[in-house]
């Protein structure tokens, strides 16, 4: 079953013993007055580190392809 996941935010990343512990942050409430955002944990990820490099490297290809992409689209405009 496929399950989808919301995060206004990610918290801390910590890695012990090999494993790497994601914290998935929600928004819980907002001072009107300060404009202050206080947030919670809604969820919790740990995996393998070998699991977690693939993915940084997955997300580092996806980010080039699209800055060079943007890059791109800005030259054709200029011209």
């Amino acid at each position: 079953m496929s399950q989808e996941l919301f995060a206004d935010r990610i918290g801390d990343i910590t890695v012990a013993n090999g494993m790497v512990r994601i914290e998935y942050l929600s928004l819980k409430t907002q001072d009107p007055e300060t404009q202050e955002i206080e947030f919670s944990v809604s969820h919790r990820l740990v995996i393998p580190l070998t699991s977690f490099k693939e993915i940084v490297g997955r997300q580092t290809r996806l980010l080039e392809k699209l800055v060079e992409q943007s890059e791109n689209k800005t030259k054709e405009s200029l011209q």
